[in-house]
């Protein structure tokens, strides 16, 4: 069983959520409150990811190059 949650469920037990792409090892730490701001508080973790890297040149493509982020 897969539990999905949302930016308003880790907003008390997490600041700064640390954000990284799989592909380029990039990480990013971004506030919780920003995050809720920009895309809101209903917005779930596996909905998220697209979202920050729908500017991506290597988002959109099909293959091994394709980015994409986590939570570790």
């Amino acid at each position: 069983m897969t539990i999905t949650r949302s930016l308003s469920d880790i907003a008390n037990s997490i600041e700064m959520p640390k954000i990284r792409c799989s592909r380029y090892n990039r990480t990013r730490r971004m506030g919780v409150d920003k995050l809720i701001n920009q895309y809101g508080a209903t917005t779930l973790l596996p909905d998220l990811g697209p979202m920050l890297v729908q500017n991506c040149d290597n988002a959109q493509t099909h293959n091994y190059a394709k980015c994409d982020v986590f939570y570790p």
